[in-house]
């Protein structure tokens, strides 16, 4: 028998706010962080949402000197300072660990050169042994690296290892930043979206790229029914269908939630916080990765208008804007959605309301043909 695992905190930074309730009430008004951007080696503009590296400069400067750290580094540290600060986390008990998901850490890096930052520290392996360093963290953080899955992926994870009494507590982290990197790779694909995004709309046409650094705290140092939720089913699956583009059938996906849903109670579902990022490919396969699963009139939102694509913490920032809607009793509004432009019917949610809820759908797909899905319940 496993040890009881629940979710006990969750932290957020992004664009919207540097703390939930910043970020939830800029979306109870219909706030986007997503603004024009003319980067000069795109052919056309894009909208993406970013944090001023100004902004965060202010707030680290009061702990350390900004120049020694890399904007993603500071926003972990501001991040996992508050958390430990809030949870009171011994972040040297060999029973904690770190899990931190992105897909490229510090790539902005390659475009940034600095005397105060050494070049390793673009590798992930730097990435993290700063902040182990930082915070004295006796065991090697994880790094979960499995393009958009990993944030859904890095939760499972760390679950798991919680659940088989191999760590009391996990701090679950993911960041990611916009970079020319990111932006030019996406734009190679053609995937880049010349206005603001409209997940699962039938004018969709395609992704704009967010940043952000989100957290969630898996524990079994509490008593079961305390804290915020549980992850009550999940499931990780790779169809290996293509490099870049989904399963036209929403094989992995379909298999994914099918695999959540035999392990499930008789609780009923009251949402799906999709990964919708709004390419003309991945909506299709995620509305019929749901019509397969009978779960068609179940409401449904995806948070990419609001925070665009923030990629290997794309999981983590919505499943923590998920518990806080739980919590609140409201649903989120799908921010950029006016008409169904699925072949699929599904329940996209056009407005938020109140409504007593107690159980989440999050989905997640990524290059390669991995997907995952995960059922949340609110304690």
């Amino acid at each position: 028998m496993g040890t009881t695992s629940n979710i006990i905190y969750k932290e957020l930074i992004s664009p919207l706010g540097f703390d939930v309730q910043e970020n939830f009430s800029a979306i109870e008004r219909g706030d986007t962080g997503l603004r024009a951007d003319h980067s000069p080696f795109l052919k056309k503009g894009t909208f993406t949402a970013t944090i001023s590296e100004e902004t965060i400069d202010v707030r680290f400067s009061e702990y350390e000197n900004p120049r020694y750290y890399s904007k993603l580094e500071k926003l972990s540290i501001l991040l996992i300072g508050k958390v430990l600060r809030k949870t009171g986390i011994d972040p040297k008990n060999e029973r904690t660990l770190l899990v931190y998901s992105t897909t490229k850490g510090n790539i902005d890096l390659m475009d940034s050169k600095s005397p105060h930052i050494p070049e390793k520290r673009i590798q992930l392996v730097e990435f993290k042994n700063v902040l182990q360093r930082y915070f004295g963290f006796a065991n090697a953080p994880l790094i979960v690296s499995n393009a958009c899955v990993s944030g859904v992926q890095a939760t499972i994870l760390a679950n798991d290892l919680v659940k088989n009494d191999l760590y009391d507590t996990i701090i679950v982290v993911g960041g990611d930043l916009v970079s020319r990197f990111t932006l030019s790779g996406f734009s190679a694909l053609n995937a880049l979206s010349y206005t603001k995004c409209k997940p699962f709309d039938e004018k969709r046409d395609g992704i704009n790229l967010g940043e952000c650094c989100a957290a969630l705290v898996v524990s079994s140092k509490i008593e079961p029914n305390q804290g915020i939720a549980r992850i009550a089913a999940s499931s990780s699956t790779t169809d290996a269908h293509h490099t870049v583009a989904p399963s036209r059938e929403g094989v992995g996906l379909t298999r994914a939630i099918k695999n959540c849903l035999a392990q499930r109670d008789q609780t009923d579902i009251d949402f799906i916080s999709a990964h919708g990022t709004a390419t003309r490919y991945n909506d299709e396969m995620e509305a019929l990765a749901i019509h397969k699963n009978n779960l068609n009139d179940v409401p449904l939102n995806s948070l990419k208008g609001y925070f665009g694509h923030t990629l290997g913490a794309a999981g983590i920032l919505e499943t923590v804007l998920s518990l806080e809607s739980l919590q609140k009793g409201q649903t989120i509004a799908s921010l950029g959605f006016t008409n169904l432009g699925v072949s699929s019917k599904v329940n996209v949610l056009h407005r938020s309301n109140k409504k007593n809820m107690k159980c989440f759908l999050k989905t997640a797909a990524g290059f390669g043909g991995v997907n995952s899905a995960m059922l949340i319940q609110k304690l």
